[in-house]
């Protein structure tokens, strides 16, 4: 065991290293068939330990799921049978092929390789241990061996578990009922090179993959290609396991369109390649003492992707000194804000750092603290989680010259005992109703990573109202509605010393009426048990005494009262907004800007999706970062009941009939959640069936429609009127331009632009658009125009194949300045046929920044351009499903907006109406639905925004 020494004049010399791990190959499990495993020697067993590297075998095999074994057990048991290699220099399958009798000996690789022919006695014999071995066992106390009761001879097939157990399928069998099209798309998915490298006894077999799988694969539970897990979708997904039925079947054929994961969540996070920038944020302030160990803490991180902002406050020692010294020495790594006054206090100075950083991720850095080289490293990992906002490590306490202690090992344990030995990832409103809401876990900002979003001033304000525990306020704050992570291996120290504010406050009576705040506001924000406000209080109470304080000051009830705390209820609501994905839509759009104002309002926000495989980079980036994105797969796998009740969800907010079809088919949801629904036209699109609109339409709370068409699905269903609202959709205006000029875009000045925007699929009118225009353009032979079309997908990739040429059309692909295009555009045109069109976002944004539209009369298209008083800011063409008709309708309708004063007075209705649509009262009239649905569900609640 290796001993780092700390402090060789501290009381006992040495401490145990943070990283210390036990022996554990002393302890092993390892299956019976282990080709000679079970006859080594302990030296032999702690020489193939030495020689097995775990960190190479974890990071080249993502796809594991280790729970009861460690990687080194599962090499031996399954590992080397996959053809998995234990570390960088030895490869399991071309050791195989090149000693070809060691798979009908039924000996294992790895051992052969390391200790010889010798083991090839032990393995045709019966592998009962030796009373030699019991006794040395029973000795030593070393060795946990399995006993063997029988013979250990194993063919070639026997190279994976179950085999022999398993009978095979035919080929007729395997395919039975499955037309040449089905088999094709399951070739199709199915992924050879990646089977035969994964399974080497198939390779050596020289059996073709894809039928070897498909007959008996399966049933051993191999997996046809890296992305579809057949143990994983057979133990998710029960009504599938209990048909009988081959789940990568189902799932290529099925569950892929039913939205089902194929892999599991933590297989998803290690496919993404995820290195976000850190912003290292170092506060200073008269620290130049401790200043150069903590910036070469920093400076030798082993995370790269690091950028360091060194703050000033108007030191007064050589602090300043010293950071012009490392900015010297390490240039372009280090940037300097100095203050020129002081600014009053350290969460003025947190401010100002995360205000002038772009990272992803912050990491505040306590000038006069240091950590281990491999802290940030260890953290970041957790943020490829979209729902995860914060992430903290083990922070062990220092004396003032860095020798630690672990009495803050001691502390994390008595706030929440038994949970601190391994990884752990929870919603921070469970953190908060057990051990954060017992102590502040994260002694130290500098021990966790957060994810830079916009903290409002109001919560900078009142941090900074705070002496002491500002901070634990702070976390709950910018937590929300995510989660948190604890990373036991990420080790920082927080140096104890006579100038740190928290250690000279416990004598004093602020310290506790702060603590009687902070846990106000957690338990205004989350439901907290009264058992662990009773926990926390008992912690303070025996604190209180500790230091005297009660002789001083009286009671601790007239500082913090036990009866005030447990009198205050939850009052801040938290709302599951639920959509498709981050793919071009207005069922989409809308909810990223529903969700971006309801954050500014005060509400905490989160966003489940159920498509993650396919986003838009773009649309990904238009959502507040303080609103935490969580993953149907995610909540398939921890359970939906579980998580409704510990992320403390108040209201799901639907956006798509998927998230119905998810929450009370699939998961089976408790019908007392309160849910609303904002209908889309994602009902009218969709066959949903009787069954399931019954159940959808027992459970839904409230229904709101844009469009009146929307409510066709659900007539019959014997909803009450007052159920339903019909509400405008809004979007927030973009101020910014488009990112091309008219010129750089290479459209003269003088033409008439049109500009499509709509997603990439069919009846959207992309050939409408395309072939009107080109109808406009020879008649108007003299008159400059110009076609703008915005989106992806099918349709545009299809017409840009045979227009793509044209001078005068622009295939633009996505665009996230929609306000910006349609300031440089003359008209906006929609000539959707869309069955599920009902009020486009792409009108409204058009309306907003004054260009006339030119569109169908689908959903409630006509309102939209046309008001009660008769304002009108475009023209309405009918939409005829004789598509030739439709084409010259809608070609007469662009010729009359040719006309310049037309569209000159179009124009200015056009600004008119658009005001209407403006995000800030529509968030309020959700606002009070929320709360309205909220307390008709439950009558004893009191709903209301922050």
């Amino acid at each position: 065991m290796k001993i780092r020494r700390f402090n060789e004049g501290s009381a006992d010399g040495y401490r145990l290293p943070c990283r210390t791990r036990p022996r554990a190959f002393m302890q092993f499990h390892i299956d019976r068939s282990d080709g000679g495993w079970n006859q080594l020697t302990p030296r032999q067993i702690e020489t193939a330990y030495a020689s097995f590297d775990t960190d190479y075998y974890l990071s080249s095999n993502c796809d594991l799921e280790l729970r009861s074994q460690s990687a080194f057990e599962h090499y031996l048991a399954r590992g080397w049978r996959q053809g998995r290699n234990p570390n960088g220099f030895f490869r399991t399958l071309d050791y195989l092929i090149a000693h070809p009798h060691l798979i009908s000996s039924g000996q294992h690789p790895f051992l052969h390789h390391l200790f010889g022919e010798s083991l090839a006695e032990v393995v045709d014999r019966a592998l009962a241990p030796t009373q030699h071995d019991a006794a040395q066992h029973e000795a030593t106390g070393d060795l946990q061996l399995p006993v063997l009761t029988q013979p250990h001879h194993r063919a070639e097939a026997e190279l994976t578990p179950h085999v022999g157990a398993i009978k095979p399928l035919s080929e007729e069998e395997a395919l039975r009922g499955l037309s040449q099209e089905e088999i094709a798309r399951l070739q199709a998915e199915f992924d050879s090179g990646f089977y035969l490298a994964q399974y080497p006894d198939v390779r050596i077999l020289e059996t073709d993959p894809f039928m070897h799988y498909m007959t008996l694969g399966w049933l051993e539970r191999r997996n046809p290609s890296s992305d579809f897990s057949t143990k994983f979708y057979l133990d998710l997904y029960t009504d599938i396991a209990a048909s009988g039925m081959n789940p990568f079947v189902h799932w290529a054929l099925h569950g892929k369109q039913e939205l089902r994961a194929a892999i599991s969540f933590r297989q998803k996070m290690a496919k993404r390649h995820y290195s976000p920038k850190v912003s290292a944020i170092v506060p200073n302030y008269n620290h130049g003492r401790f200043l150069a160990q903590r910036l070469d803490s920093i400076l030798s991180q082993t995370y790269p992707n690091i950028e360091i902002t060194v703050l000033d406050d108007c030191s007064s020692d050589n602090s300043r000194e010293v950071i012009d010294g490392y900015v010297e020495r390490y240039p372009g790594r280090i940037r300097t804000m100095y203050n020129e006054t002081n600014s009053g206090g350290v969460f003025n100075q947190w401010r100002k750092g995360v205000s002038g950083v772009d990272g992803e991720l912050v990491w505040i850095c306590e000038s006069d603290d240091f950590c281990e080289p491999d802290f940030v490293e260890k953290l970041v990992p957790n943020f490829a989680d979209d729902s995860v906002q914060m992430a903290f490590g083990r922070i062990l306490e220092t004396d003032i010259d860095g020798a630690a202690n672990l009495w803050l090992d001691t502390y994390r344990e008595h706030a929440e005992a038994g949970i601190w030995g391994a990884h752990l990832v929870r919603p921070a409103a469970d953190w908060f109703a057990h051990g954060f809401g017992v102590s502040n876990l994260i002694a130290n900002v500098g021990g966790c990573l957060f994810r830079r979003s916009p903290i409002p001033l109001h919560v900078w304000q009142e941090a900074a109202t705070y002496r002491v525990v500002g901070d634990w306020y702070l976390y709950l704050q910018i937590a929300g509605g995510g989660q948190i992570a604890w990373e036991p291996e990420a080790i920082s120290y927080f140096r104890r010393h006579g100038s740190n504010t928290s250690s000279s406050s416990f004598n004093g009576t602020r310290f506790y009426s702060e603590l009687e705040r902070v846990m106000i506001e957690m338990r205004k924000t989350w439901d907290i048990p009264h058992s662990t406000v009773i926990k926390f209080y008992n912690n303070i109470l025996e604190q209180y005494r500790y230091f005297s304080v009660e002789e001083v000051h009286g009671s601790l009830d007239l500082h913090c009262n036990l009866n005030k705390m447990l009198a205050v209820t939850r009052q801040r609501r938290h709302i599951l907004l639920a959509m498709l994905g981050f793919v071009p839509g207005g069922g989409e759009n809308f909810p990223i800007q529903l969700a971006n104002s309801l954050i500014e309002a005060g509400w905490i926000v989160s966003m489940l999706i159920f498509v993650s495989d396919e986003m838009n980079e773009h649309m990904r980036a238009s959502l507040n970062p303080a609103v935490s994105v969580y993953d149907a797969a995610w909540v398939t796998e921890y359970n939906c009941e579980r998580f409704i009740r510990e992320t403390g969800v108040s209201l799901i907010h639907s956006h798509t009939v998927g998230a119905e079809m998810h929450f009370y088919h699939m998961w089976n949801l408790d019908p007392q959640i309160p849910y609303l629904v904002t209908l889309h036209g994602s009902y009218e699109a969709s066959d949903i069936p009787p069954e399931m609109m019954v159940r959808i339409t027992e459970s839904v709370d409230h229904f709101v429609y844009t469009a009146d068409k929307n409510l066709l699905p659900l007539e019959g269903q014997g909803i009450a009127a007052d159920r339903f609202t019909k509400m405008a959709n809004a979007m927030p205006i973009d101020p910014l331009p488009f990112p091309q000029t008219r010129q750089e875009m290479g459209i003269s000045e003088d033409a008439i632009v049109f500009t499509l925007v709509a997603r990439g699929i069919k009846r959207k009118g992309w050939r409408a658009a395309i072939e009107a225009f080109c109808k406009l353009r020879k008649r108007n032979p003299g008159r400059p125009m110009h076609l703008c079309l915005v989106g992806e997908g099918d349709e545009p990739t299809a017409h840009r194949m045979v227009h793509g040429n044209d001078p005068d059309i622009s295939f633009l692909g996505y665009q996230a300045r929609i306000h910006g295009l349609y300031r440089l555009s003359d008209v906006a045109i929609v000539p959707t046929r869309f069955a599920g069109e009902s009020y486009p976002l792409c009108i409204i944004q058009a309306l907003q920044v004054g260009t006339p539209v030119v569109a169908t009369d689908v959903g409630e298209i006509s309102n939209m351009i046309e008001n009660e008083a008769g304002v009108r800011g475009g023209l309405i063409v009918k939409a005829v499903r004789d598509t030739d008709r439709f084409i010259d309708a809608f070609a007469e309708g662009m010729q009359s907006i040719l006309d310049d004063r037309m569209r000159h007075d179009l124009a200015q209705n056009a600004q008119e109406l658009g005001h209407k649509y403006d995000m800030a009262p529509l968030v309020g009239i959700y606002g009070d639905l929320y709360s309205r649905t909220i307390v008709q569900s439950d009558p004893a609640s009191i709903a209301v925004a922050a």
